[in-house]
Parts: C-alpha cells; sequence; structure tokens
C-alpha cells in the first residue's frame, strides 16, 4: 500500500533524518533536513521534479523520522544510517577500500616500496600518498626507481649477494649490496628521492645541473652523461604533473557532473604543488541534490581519514559540514589559481561522464541486441556463467562468475569443489554445482554455459528438477583461439534453436568475455587447491616433488588420497613409497581422531 500522506501532519519541523521503505522493510533512501515535515512533503506535493522520484515514491510505503538537536548531528546520524543500510538511491563509497602509499624505509640502506594497507597511512615525513588508484602510483614508483639509483632487492637478497645484479648494469642501483658505493653516496640519492617527493624539485634539479657541470669539467663524460639521464626524467616527470604556476602546495579539488541517472564525481588531488591523482567516481540513480551529495562524499571520504588542509569546492555547502573538520578549510573560490584548479577538476569530470555514458550505452545497446537476436524471454541485466577445472580428470572444481548490466559483479562469484561427481564427469560435475548453486533460489535472467548442446540439456534437466522456468539458457560452443577481441566465430545454443553471431560484434565479445572470465576463475581455483594440496603432502618422508604430482594427478585431492588403499597406492609409487604414505595417513588420522575426542 503507497505511503499515506496524511501521515505527513504528525511529521516533526525540527531537523534530523528521514529514512523511506519499501513494503518488506528495505530501506530505500536516507535524507537529513533542518525541517523533516517541509523536506519529506515536497516529494510527494509534486516540486521535486527529478527523474528518479517517481521510481523511488511507487516503491515507498513507510517514512521514520529520526529527531537530533542540530544539522550537524543529522548529517553524522545520515552518514552513519546510509553505511548501516547501503540504500539503493543513496551514494555509499565502499569501506573496504585500501590505501596505496609510496614509503621510504627507514633502514641503513634505505628503498622505496608501493604498500597497500586497509589501515590508513601514517602521516610520516617518509610516506607520501596515498593514492587513489595502483597505476598513478607505479607510474610515479617506476619514475622513481629510474632516476634515483637506490637499491629494489629484499633484506634477504641484499644480505646473500656476492655481485651486483642487473639493475646496477642498468645504472639503477648503485650496488650498496657489495660495496661499490659509500655511505654517504647513498645517503645524498636517499635524501634527493625524499626531496623529490616533497616537492623540492627545484632544488635537486639545480643541485644535478651542479654536479653534471662539474662531472664533465672533470673529463668523466660518462657520469655526467649518467646525470643528464636523470635531469631528464624528473623533467619529464614534471612535465605531466607541475602546477608550479600556482601557489597551492596541498589541496583537493571537487567537481560534479549529472546527466539522467549518472552523476560523475572528480578529485583532483594536489600534493607540493603536483597533481598527484585524478579521482573519478560514478553514481547511478542516486537521489542526492548536488549539495547533498557532495556532503555526503565529503564526510564518507574525509571523516576519520587522512585528508589535505584545503578543499576546493564547486559551489558552498552549509557551515554545518564544516564545522565536522577543524583541520581543513572549505572553499569555494570565485577567481584565480584556486578557482582554476577546480575547473581543471570540473573538465574531467565532464569528460568521465561521457566515457561513462558511452560505455553504459554500449553495454545497454549489446544486451537488448542479445535478446532481440536470441529471442530471450528476459533482458540479461544479471548473467551468471559456469566453468569446470580439473587435474588430468581428478580433482574436479567449478566456478561461477556474475556480471550485473554488463560488468563484472565480483561479490556474486562462487566457488565449488565437486564431491559427487565421478572424476573426468564433466556432466556430473556441471549438473552438480548447477544443482547447489540454483536449489536455494536466488535467480539470474540468463545462465550462460560454457559448451554445447550437451551441457544445454544437463542445465534443461537441473532446471526441470528444480522448477525453474524465468531463466534464459544459452550456450557458447568454445573454439581454441583467442577471443579477447571478439573475432571467433562461435555457435550459440538455445532451447529455441542455433545461431550465430558476427564475428565483430560487441554482443558476441560480451559473451566470450563473460565465458573466458568463468574459465580464469576456475583455473585459479584449480591452482590454488593443487598448491595447498601439495603444501599438505611436504611432511610426508621420502616423497618428494615429483612424488607428490603423481599423487596429486592419480588422486586428484589429499582427501581422496588419504581414504585410498595400499593396492591403490602401489599402483602409482614403489610398495616401500606406497607404504610410507599409508603409515603417514594413518597416523595423521589418528591424531585427528584424538583431538576430537578431547
Amino acid at each position: 500500500m503507497p505511503f499515506d500522506t496524511q501521515k505527513l501532519l504528525t511529521f516533526p519541523i525540527e531537523p534530523g533524518v528521514y529514512i523511506m521503505k519499501d513494503k518488506a522493510g528495505r530501506v530505500l533512501y536516507i535524507g537529513k533536513a533542518n525541517n523533516l515535515k517541509q523536506r519529506v512533503k515536497q516529494y510527494f506535493s509534486g516540486q521535486d521534479t527529478r527523474p528518479q522520484i517517481p521510481l523511488l515514491l511507487a516503491k515507498v510505503e513507510t517514512v521514520e523520522t529520526i529527531q537530533v538537536f542540530s544539522e550537524k548531528e543529522a548529517l553524522l546520524l545520515e552518514n552513519t544510517l546510509i553505511k548501516k543500510h547501503k540504500p539503493h538511491y543513496n551514494i555509499l563509497l565502499k569501506d573496504d577500500k585500501s590505501y596505496i602509499v609510496l614509503k621510504m624505509t627507514r633502514e641503513e640502506w634505505p628503498r622505496l616500496l608501493l604498500l597497500r594497507s586497509k589501515e590508513a597511512p601514517p602521516q610520516d615525513s617518509h610516506s607520501f600518498g596515498p593514492y587513489r588508484g595502483v597505476p598513478i602510483a607505479k607510474e610515479l614508483l617506476q619514475m622513481m626507481q629510474k632516476t634515483f639509483p637506490l637499491r629494489q632487492c629484499s633484506n634477504e637478497e641484499f644480505a646473500r649477494r656476492k655481485r651486483p645484479c642487473l639493475l646496477y648494469q642498468m645504472k639503477r642501483c648503485i650496488a650498496p649490496c657489495v660495496d661499490l658505493c659509500t655511505k654517504n653516496e647513498y645517503d645524498i640519492h636517499t635524501k634527493r628521492a625524499l626531496q623529490f617527493l616533497r616537492g623540492g624539485d627545484k632544488e635537486i634539479l639545480k643541485s644535478l645541473h651542479t654536479e653534471m657541470e662539474e662531472k664533465s669539467e672533470k673529463l668523466d663524460f660518462e657520469e655526467a652523461a649518467l646525470i643528464r639521464e636523470r635531469i631528464k626524467q624528473i623533467e619529464k616527470g614534471l612535465e605531466k604533473q607541475s602546477v608550479s604556476s600556482f601557489s597551492i602546495k596541498d589541496c583537493d579539488a571537487l567537481a560534479i557532473y549529472r546527466g539522467g541517472s549518472l552523476t560523475t564525481l572528480a578529485r583532483a588531488v594536489f600534493r607540493s604543488g603536483r597533481l598527484m591523482d585524478m579521482d573519478i567516481r560514478h553514481f547511478k540513480d542516486s537521489l542526492e541534490e548536488d549539495e547533498e551529495l557532495l556532503s555526503s562524499f565529503i564526510i564518507q571520504e574525509y571523516l576519520g581519514h587522512k585528508r589535505p588542509l584545503l578543499l576546493l569546492l564547486p559551489f558552498s555547502l552549509p557551515k554545518s559540514v564544516q564545522e565536522l573538520f577543524d583541520d581543513m578549510t572549505l572553499v569555494r573560490p570565485q577567481l584565480g589559481a584556486k578557482k582554476t584548479l577546480v575547473d581543471m577538476a570540473a573538465k574531467n569530470a565532464l569528460s568521465a561522464f561521457e566515457r561513462e555514458s558511452e560505455e553504459r550505452l554500449a553495454k545497454e545497446s549489446a544486451l537488448l541486441d542479445l535478446k532481440a537476436k536470441l529471442g530471450l524471454q528476459n533482458l540479461p541485466y544479471r548473467i551468471e556463467c559456469f566453468d569446470n577445472s580439473h587435474l588430468s580428470g581428478s580433482g574436479t572444481v567449478s566456478a561461477m562468475v556474475q556480471y550485473i548490466d554488463g560488468k563484472k559483479a565480483t561479490k556474486g562469484y562462487r566457488r565449488f569443489i565437486i564431491r559427487e561427481a565421478k572424476a573426468s564427469d564433466d556432466y556430473g560435475a556441471f549438473e552438480e554445482a548447477l544443482t547447489r548453486r540454483y536449489s536455494k533460489g536466488d535467480l539470474p535472467d540468463m545462465l550462460l554455459i560454457d559448451g554445447g548442446k550437451g551441457q544445454l540439456s544437463i542445465a534443461k534437466k537441473v532446471f526441470e528438477k528444480l522448477g525453474i522456468i524465468t531463466v534464459d539458457l544459452i550456450a557458447l560452443a568454445k573454439e581454441e583461439g583467442r577471443h579477447d577481441r571478439g573475432l571467433s566465430a562461435e555457435q550459440i545454443f538455445s532451447l529455441s534453436g542455433t545461431y550465430s553471431l558476427p564475428t565483430r560484434s560487441s554482443t558476441l565479445f560480451l559473451l566470450q568475455q563473460i565465458r573466458d572470465e568463468a574459465h580464469r576463475y576456475a583455473l585459479s581455483f584449480q591452482k590454488t587447491r593443487r598448491h595447498i594440496a601439495v603444501s599438505e603432502l611436504e611432511d610426508i618422508p621420502g616423497i618428494g616433488p615429483a612424488k607428490r604430482k603423481k599423487l596429486l594427478k592419480a588422486f586428484g585431492s589429499v582427501r581422496v588420497l588419504k581414504e585410498s588403499q595400499l593396492s591403490e597406492l602401489e599402483k602409482v609409487l614403489s610398495k616401500n613409497d606406497a607404504q610410507v604414505v599409508k603409515n603417514y595417513f594413518s597416523s595423521v588420522m589418528v591424531a585427528e581422531r584424538e583431538k576430537g575426542a578431547e
């Protein structure tokens, strides 16, 4: 039953948070307001003309309110509830993000490391970042390694070195491991690397130019040429990152671009006067107004996390947002260098929005094309695909990948250890995996099968047994060769017939991409299982790598190996080795029983 607007008469006029729920009690949207009654009333009076509002109101059954004493408290409560309930129509930044930092180790012979951590990085003089993406951090690390010849080896490798490695020959390291440099020489490069990361590139360039001239005067042209290359590397890096015409050192600049149900936010990260990162976020079906969305982003991104001293905004926000941050100033620049940085973020938001819109449109077109050409009953918004993997017919596993709206949905990935089907029975393994997956419900729009008519008939059999009639079944016949460019001619089987798509079709490419991802995921699971199994056999005396491999190839898993008879082991190993393996597992099983009895 739709929400009764007469209930709005009893709503409070104080500040607080409102929570919209559907008939099942699921939270659809959470908002804040200075006047709860007035704000909620706007949704149902037709004053709010945003295109998503009718979609939301069609689902709303109840609206709950929580009163607080101030707008600041409402902001904090809204943020807490959004993280707790994860409503569809609110933006939510992932809490499981990791921090990527460059760190100069504090050792006798320091080195630069790229570190990833769930915890916020320490704010010390030897840590730099965090960087939003791995690519930009790796690019900076590679440039540093080309420019400053510090060691890149581990401490263990450093201790056992007897002669310099290839990096010394490439002039990427001055080989402190074998005493080919003094401690003072190494410390000079360390200090320069730290100085560069702190923004002191002008001082470094001046120092390097002086050193190059001194080497030239001493006729040490090889060393002078090496220093010249380091100067070029620094200047090349500065070309990409420099905003040296601005006096601003450390700040973030934010901008938003909206269109339809898609919102794009760009965050330009400036550190030590250089552009270090351009962080792009896309939000779909967000109901927040620009002011609400930006406030929510700032609270989720910066509250309780490392933050700059200055945050540049495209428009002003309520004072209550600024009150949450004692050590970060929020500014809406009107003119000058700060406005230029916000404009830069705005250009990137627009560009990223256009790219994302084109990509979404292409994927939506491919899904519509798939439905039309294969005569599907559903638009394949959610597609699942299975693949099996085994080691020479044994140790079979199955893996399932999930794509939503044409994109990977890794949270929906599943892995299955096949226990009932016999070795080398691919059909049986497939049937077991499908039954275990879909006997619990939670059905996709389409099941993509890696195989032909045989696999398709197995899927049909399982679905008939489970009473499933709403899922489209499609099989893609596998061909040898590459599938990453959509150039393989393949057959597509469904319950209604056989189809083929042009080899350059984006629709075929999407199907191949999903199928190949399932194959990759199954193979990686099989390799992980094999590695674990090998490690479990390492304690058996007299059984080396070759014999362990033979055992796993023959029996498939440690579980089957434990339960095998001596006569079965003797078919794979010599009598003495078979007896050793049998005695080992007998003692292990006795120990397990005794432990369980305690």
